[in-house]
């Protein structure tokens, strides 16, 4: 499906990689009352919209570590200088 489609209760389902998260959203639809029904599946389109962006972000993430050999400068808190030091480390690796 493409992200122009309409969401539904199948779209939603399909997007749950998760058996047991996709059984859980299928039980929580078959379970809510018709006038809860709106309401469980907006909150699970959003749950599904996020993992979607989750995965993209990973994509890219896989993506740039594979090209430049470490983390994006944005999950990078200290450098690896800072982190030897901090370890008790000299330039050889040994303390």
């Amino acid at each position: 499906m493409t992200a122009t489609e309409p969401w539904n209760i199948a779209r939603i389902a399909e997007a749950i990689p998760a058996p047991a998260t996709r059984m859980r959203f299928l039980s929580e639809v078959n379970l809510a009352p018709i006038d809860e029904l709106r309401a469980v599946a907006a909150k699970w389109q959003k749950v599904t919209e996020e993992l979607a962006v989750g995965y993209e972000r990973a994509i890219e993430v896989r993506d740039y570590v594979e090209k430049h050999g470490e983390m994006p400068p944005e999950f990078v808190r200290v450098s690896p200088a800072e982190l030897r030091e901090t370890a008790g480390l000299d330039s050889k690796g040994a303390a």
